[in-house]
């Protein structure tokens, strides 16, 4: 019995780790197939606030953020970038989600963001990320207007 109630509680202590990690800028998920898909409920992951632009838009809700590595190699190893097309859909009705991808990060700002996408409640979003080098980021949030309910569960779609 002991045993059983160790196991459980390593499991639900390793469930939140996982998220505590994810929301972070220094471990972000990275899409590791094409094509790629995931399940989040962003509703595990701790509110943060989020200044897009400067300034120029302001959410305060929990985030999931991924990342996109486009290194350049030299000769002969060089590698072709490709553009990314990234798909979120809300797994119920109410949910209202913002999805950017912006180049750079410092602290809870984000600038040089290319692509963005507010489409409304129960509404996918859809969003590309160039085929540049450097490191490139997807940042699954609650939506720009501040609205109720400001997370819940997605499913995301990434291909090329």
């Amino acid at each position: 019995m002991r045993a059983l109630t160790l196991s459980v509680l390593f499991l639900a202590a390793m469930l939140m780790a996982r998220g505590a990690l994810a929301q972070t800028w220094s471990h972000p998920y990275t899409f590791t197939s094409n094509p790629y898909a995931a399940a989040e409920n962003t509703c595990a992951y701790p509110p943060q606030p989020l200044l897009i632009e400067g300034g120029a838009y302001y959410v305060y809700a929990p985030a999931v953020i991924y990342a996109v590595y486009n290194l350049y190699l030299p000769p002969p190893y060089q590698t072709t970038f490709h553009t990314r097309h990234v798909t979120l859909f809300p797994q119920y009705g109410a949910e209202d989600f913002s999805l950017w991808v912006c180049h750079y990060h410092n602290g809870n700002s984000v600038t040089d963001c290319v692509d963005g996408s507010d489409n409304g409640p129960a509404q996918s979003n859809s969003v590309t990320v160039p085929a540049q080098s450097g490191a490139w980021y997807v940042i699954v949030t609650g939506n720009i207007d501040n609205a109720y309910p400001m997370c819940g569960p997605y499913w995301l779609q990434e291909y090329y």
